[in-house]
């Protein structure tokens, strides 16, 4: 009887191939030894993990390539911004790299999806991510596998191990936080240190509810400073919107302006936009210093974001929430029968909001609406 090569990691069957026995399964490399062994040292790390070798069928890979190439495509159209398509390719990325770009989706555990879920969820840092970043990040990938599952037939069952955080748990979070907003001091701090553009800026977050893309995309044409009002729709939503500016913000606007009849209204030193569609945004950044400056900083409630919750807060004590909603270019839900049947916000409505806004940030003594309407009409004819 010969005796058996020890060092060979394949046995030979009766049948005359070559296999190996992995927890329980049998694997056969076919009949010659040399071919034999080259394909077990190029499947054997998938073997011994229990995976299907990527021979054949669908990879991780084929999804991944195909969704960006979907996004990508949506990118260039206009309809997804560029923000959105670098946290999708993040989120590929991920993927990638704990599953295996060249793993066969066949072979893909309920553990390798916990794997993902943890990666997902936590931060370069290792630390967990507050429960409304782990639900943007996890839905993205439910996108994906969703997108693979569609269009791919990768028949994938993602969704329990993919779940976003509960209702509860994000509640619980927000209340951990405390509120978002601004303290009409805190507002009034920023105004007295800020540069020309970024005070401007803080006037109509407070005043608008603009977010940072809403003024690093301002064009010049969509602001009427003589009658005092913006009509420029939702970025985010195209949704129609219009407000009407402060006294103090026609001021501020008029300054960095400058005479200039179009273009982007904010633009830096350089003659370029402020307008930067990644995470990496130089508003916020600016904001942040002169928050540490005032003595006011507070990670994750003071960032400029905060100021259109402060204005949406403080507006609604005008009891006017359709204005507000309008000012704030909110869609509405899709059942919501007032949204469908109302044709137009009367300036009256929307001037009563932002007169509260005006009010509560500036009066130390607090002036009816109609007192300070009266005073904007006369700033405005002055």
């Amino acid at each position: 009887m010969a005796k058996r090569d020890t060092d060979f990691p394949l046995r030979k069957h009766a049948n005359g191939q070559w296999y190996r026995k992995v927890k329980g399964k049998f694997h056969y490399f076919g009949k010659d030894k040399n071919a034999a062994l080259d394909l077990w040292l190029k499947d054997k790390d998938y073997i011994l993990a229990g995976r299907e070798p990527p021979t054949e069928g669908l990879q991780v890979r084929d999804i991944l390539n195909n969704f960006r190439l979907l996004k990508t495509q949506a990118n260039d159209e206009g309809s997804l911004s560029r923000r959105s398509l670098d946290e999708y390719v993040s989120v590929l990325g991920t993927i990638a790299d704990t599953l295996g770009a060249d793993t066969n989706v066949k072979s893909l555990r309920p553990d390798d999806l916990v794997a993902l879920r943890k990666r997902l969820i936590t931060s370069k840092g290792g630390e967990t991510l507050a429960p409304s970043s782990q639900k943007r990040w996890l839905s993205m990938a439910r996108t994906v596998f969703l997108f693979g599952n569609e269009e791919l037939d990768a028949n994938i069952k993602y969704r329990k191990w993919l779940r976003s955080p509960t209702a509860r748990q994000m509640r619980e979070a927000r209340n951990e936080v405390g509120e978002r907003m601004f303290e009409a001091d805190e507002i009034r701090k920023l105004l007295r240190i800020a540069s020309p553009q970024l005070r401007a800026m803080i006037l109509l977050g407070i005043n608008c509810g603009f977010g940072n893309d809403e003024c690093s995309t301002l064009p010049i044409e969509k602001v009427d400073l003589d009658r005092g009002w913006h009509d420029y729709p939702r970025p985010k939503t195209v949704n129609k919107r219009r407000c009407p500016l402060w006294p103090e913000t026609v001021a501020a606007l008029e300054h960095v302006i400058d005479g200039r009849e179009e273009g982007q209204v904010f633009v830096t030193k350089f003659g370029e936009s402020w307008h930067k569609d990644s995470r990496d945004c130089p508003i916020s950044k600016e904001f942040r210093k002169r928050c540490i400056e005032a003595g006011i900083y507070r990670k994750g409630i003071t960032v400029f974001y905060s100021l259109r919750r402060t204005h949406y807060t403080i507006g609604l004590m005008a009891d006017k929430p359709s204005a507000s909603a309008y000012i704030m270019g909110h869609v509405p839900e899709s059942n919501d029968m007032g949204a469908i049947y109302r044709q137009r916000e009367f300036d009256t409505a929307l001037r009563a909001v932002t007169d509260v806004i005006h009010d509560w940030l500036f009066s130390t003594t607090p002036l009816p609406p109609t007192a300070l309407f009266r005073l904007r009409t006369r700033l405005q004819i002055a």
